[in-house]
């Protein structure tokens, strides 16, 4: 039983859930609560580490009979120490740390989704969540972007970390593998209508910072714009709300 803060398994979780730059470096992210590590197992996924509190064990005891046999390494964690590793007010008892996934990001009939420069962790998640949902093929984050490993984006992300393609990379690389799609631009009040545009051609759409709105350098390869109509006393729609309503309109234009 891990019982120290100072243990080096500790301190490595509390490293991943505070920095992006080792998150980067050792290509791991930490996921935490019942539902997503059984998500993660559902989905094959192998954890290279699992913390757990006594408690949490007792409960479940199948499911982490199952993370025994199949995670790389499981440690049994007093309750302090392994509150000190959690990202969150209330922890459930259990956490695990998981290798970021290769983005395989293929050309795909299936829309790709540019995310320009968003901060906000939580709508991030939300629009991953969504875009799962919404048979996207691919997402991609521009320069300026929040790490999509953040724990909160992926505890917003509910799962879909385990299976979309996504993908952090500079403007130049997204255009070139973008290349052979429509480029589309969500604006406030400008363009067409969102559900006049025809989705059913090979798309991508871009979903702009709400305090920036989307660089000018990837505006000008736009193939058109679109907005969604909002009453006048409105400014605008949050980001996560704007891809929602023109994703599944483009789901449903693909599947009339």
């Amino acid at each position: 039983m891990i019982s120290s803060n100072t243990n080096k398994q500790i301190k490595w979780v509390r490293s991943l859930q505070s920095q992006r730059s080792v998150r980067n470096a050792d290509s791991a992210f930490v996921i935490e609560g019942t539902r997503l590590i059984q998500e993660a197992l559902n989905a094959s996924l192998t954890p290279l580490l699992v913390l757990h509190s006594l408690e949490w064990g007792e409960h479940h005891p199948d499911l982490l009979q199952q993370l025994n046999q199949s995670a790389d390494r499981v440690e049994l964690v007093v309750d302090r120490v392994l509150a000190s590793c959690s990202d969150v007010e209330t922890p459930q008892g259990v956490l695990a740390v998981l290798s970021q996934k290769a983005p395989a990001l293929e050309q795909s009939t299936h829309p790709a989704l540019i995310l320009d420069r968003l901060s906000d962790p939580g709508n991030l998640g939300t629009i991953l969540r969504t875009a799962l949902a919404a048979n996207v093929a691919s997402v991609y984050l521009t320069p300026g972007s929040v790490d999509i490993y953040n724990p909160k984006v992926v505890r917003a992300g509910m799962g879909a970390h385990f299976s979309l393609e996504m993908q952090a990379a500079s403007l130049e690389h997204i255009l070139a593998s973008i290349e052979g799609l429509e480029l589309w631009v969500a604006r406030a009040r400008q363009g067409e209508v969102y559900h006049q545009v025809n989705w059913r051609k090979p798309v991508a759409l871009v979903i702009g910072s709400e305090a920036h709105g989307v660089d000018p350098a990837l505006q000008s390869y736009a193939s058109g714009e679109c907005h969604i109509p909002i009453a006048a006393a409105s400014e605008s729609l949050n980001a996560a709300t704007a891809a929602a309503v023109i994703l599944f309109e483009i789901q449903r234009q693909r599947e009339t």
